[in-house]
């Protein structure tokens, strides 16, 4: 049986967006009939968020357990690490969000709105799929449009798996704003000082994010993950840019209508809020475009790929699409 190799950042500093948006590939992996392992950093904690084993990186990341295929996404996965993993690797992934450092990858996936826009042929010689065909989301999130359009002034409120502070700030915020409202705040774990009790805010600890988001109609955080997944699921949109990787983001939001902020301000959220929640219905311009399968559409390049390259799955990749890079 073929395999692959998922090696995750993930934990308290980095949130769970990298292992989030790999589980929903490997899922269409394992749809496939290939056989998948998860490898993460000591300190992270996958309690809610994954129901299999997890195992542990390695001390030297070039010297990964042995499989067919291998994904990364991590920053912290250096040149001469990937290019350690031709010996032991058939065929490489590697997950990326801004074409900003060389990469060693038989196969890059950016699934990023801005994506086709970058230049990756100046730091990598390999396929390429880039943007929202491919964009990493649960297919579930997809099935709540027509549920989210009537859930009225519920906003879903998350700043990331590694945010305990951002998070009820800003629902704070929001309610001063738009007192009939009520806050979903997704944390990582319980904060030590929530503050004052109010029934309209509560706490989410690691909920499960398709039913989160599904009773929501505005979700208001940070630029990452949690965006797809909310435009996917037809929530109105409000963002700001938290990690560095954001960059790119933010413009590219603004560019389709969505509010998008440079730097996180909790009132500026809340009005953006406000605004949002003063319009007839939920909804943004991405809706119709993330239709939840880009996963399926990156694991059938992927196989394909390695088909040619002598690599078997069992069953076939099921939607033929040519092997090319995807900005093109």
């Amino acid at each position: 049986m073929t395999r692959a190799l998922f090696v995750v950042d993930a934990g308290p500093n980095v949130g769970f967006g990298h292992f989030r948006r790999c589980s929903f590939l490997l899922r269409e992996f394992e749809a496939r009939g290939i056989e998948c392992r998860v490898v993460v950093p000591p300190e992270a904690s996958l309690v809610g968020l994954w129901e299999g084993s997890a195992g542990t990186w390695p001390d030297d990341l070039s010297q990964t357990d042995e499989a067919d295929i291998l994904i990364a996404d991590s920053y912290r996965i250096g040149l001469e690490t990937m290019r350690g993993w031709r010996r032991r690797h058939a065929l490489r992934l590697v997950i990326d969000d801004n074409a900003d450092q060389p990469l060693d990858a038989d196969v890059v996936l950016n699934h990023n709105i801005y994506a086709p826009d970058l230049d990756y042929t100046s730091v990598c010689d390999g396929t390429v799929l880039a943007g929202l065909d491919y964009c990493l989301v649960d297919p579930r999130f997809a099935d709540l449009r027509p549920q989210t359009k009537n859930n009225g002034r519920r906003v879903v409120v998350s700043f990331g798996g590694a945010d305990t502070t951002r998070g009820v700030e800003t629902a704070r915020a929001i309610l001063r704003r738009v007192p009939e409202a009520r806050v979903d705040v997704i944390v990582p774990a319980m904060p030590d000082d929530a503050g004052e009790a109010d029934d309209r805010l509560s706490l989410l600890v690691r909920p499960d994010m398709v039913a989160a988001m599904g009773r929501g109609a505005i979700y208001a955080g940070g630029a990452g993950v949690t965006t797809w997944e909310a435009a996917a699921a037809g929530l109105s949109i409000v963002v700001c840019q938290v990690a560095d990787n954001q960059g790119h983001m933010i413009p590219a939001l603004r560019r389709t209508g969505i509010q998008a902020f440079d730097a996180y301000d909790a009132e500026q959220m809340a009005a953006g809020v406000a605004a949002e929640a003063a319009k007839p219905a939920p909804g943004n311009p991405l809706a119709e475009v993330i239709d939840g399968r880009g996963a399926a559409r990156a694991a059938d390049v992927v196989l394909g790929l390695a088909q040619r390259q002598g690599i078997s799955s069992r069953p076939e990749p099921h939607d033929a699409i040519p092997i090319s890079k995807a900005s093109q």
